[in-house]
């Protein structure tokens, strides 16, 4: 009696068991995605129907291979590297390699892959056909080297005739006889020269600029006095000109970021607060902390113009200026060179401006870069 109370006590669990089986088995079947089960040491075991399309492979065919057979040989020690870390327990995912259609062509997959935890020795794995996505990178990535190319040949083409005016001018200006050279035609040929000049600033910056997207993140421990104290060296004149000064404090000196970015950063930061300031001594403050656990918080505080609120994104796109070049002199891409490399870093910025009061620009910095 008391064993037919326990059977019956257990058939409700049995049952719910059979069907939640019956589900999966379904949900393996009729998945879009491909789905198959791996003994530890890579081979097949059960394949569903879109691993059977995809490839080509019937499933008599891969109960003879391994995971490794059908990988591309370049992609061969990688596929082995995950599977013992999936071993050892490590679940992976979005792991991607190039895997051998039946047709002799390979297809790009991205992978997720567990090992069961009730039997190590069983590897649970899913994988996307991503050709298309790598297809579209290559092409972008060909199309964002072909526009560098035309920027870095524009920018050769078109100096070239900047340095020409400006150096004919000069000419001009030596060689004319003093009765020539009346006051009007000294005013005119000055706007040649401010011209020519602010043209090859804006050309130089335009370069930069461009390069700022090729340039790879080669990342190192970067001292942040010693950056600001290589600006302060290039920016003596500026600051002397300016009676400005730059100050730093904080309990952070170190941080992981691609040296040149961020001192190009930093300088971007350091000369908008001084150049956008009416103060008879310009102040730019850069403070860092420790925002929380994982986060740096680096903050570049001026007493400068400051900005109006409905103008915080527009500040931020290249060549979107808010005041003449009369007013203030520069080339429209400060802000948004700074919002590039923040973007580069994968950190984020923040924009607080007070109209008349200055600007406090705030970059979150992960510790481990």
């Amino acid at each position: 009696m008391d064993q037919m109370k326990r059977v019956h006590q257990s058939l409700p669990t049995d049952i719910s068991s059979t069907k939640q089986t019956h589900r999966i088995e379904r949900l393996f079947e009729i998945s879009s995605d491909l789905m198959c089960v791996l003994s530890t040491n890579g081979l097949f075991e059960k394949v569903n129907r879109a691993f059977v399309k995809t490839l080509g492979y019937t499933e008599k065919n891969l109960e003879k291979l391994s995971l490794v057979d059908v990988v591309h040989q370049d992609d061969v020690d990688n596929t082995l590297a995950a599977l013992q870390r999936v071993q050892q327990g490590e679940p992976m995912i979005e792991f991607e390699n190039r895997c051998r259609r039946k047709s002799g062509t390979y297809i790009s997959l991205s992978w997720n892959m567990c090992v069961d935890e009730s039997d190590p020795h069983v590897i649970y794995a899913t994988a996307r056909d991503i050709s298309r996505l790598k297809d579209l990178e290559t092409k972008l990535r060909a199309e964002i080297e072909e526009s560098h190319s035309f920027i870095k040949m524009a920018s050769h083409d078109l100096q070239e005739p900047v340095r020409t005016i400006s150096s004919f001018t000069n000419f001009l200006c030596e060689d004319l006889p003093e009765e020539a050279l009346t006051e009007e035609v000294k005013e005119y040929l000055d706007y040649i020269m401010i011209a020519s000049s602010r043209l090859r600033r804006q050309i130089e910056a335009t370069f930069d600029y461009g390069n700022i997207h090729k340039q790879a993140v080669a990342w190192a421990k970067v001292s942040i006095p010693q950056t600001i104290e290589t600006i302060q060296s290039k920016m003596s004149s500026m600051l002397r000109e300016k009676n400005a000064t730059i100050k730093w404090s904080g309990d952070v000196v170190e941080i992981s970021a691609c040296k040149n970015l961020f001192e190009k950063m930093l300088h971007q930061l350091i000369e908008n607060g001084m150049k956008f300031n009416s103060s008879s001594s310009p102040l730019v403050e850069i403070l860092t902390r420790n925002y929380d656990v994982h986060h740096i918080l680096l903050q570049a505080v001026d007493n400068g113009i400051g900005i109006e609120e409905k103008y915080f994104e527009r500040v931020m796109m290249p060549f979107k200026k808010l005041h003449s070049e009369d007013e203030y002199p520069g080339t429209g891409i400060g802000l948004s060179t700074v919002k590039k490399i923040v973007k580069k870093h994968g950190w984020t910025l923040q924009l607080e401006s007070t109209l008349g009061k200055g600007t406090t620009i705030s970059v979150l910095i992960p510790k481990n870069g």
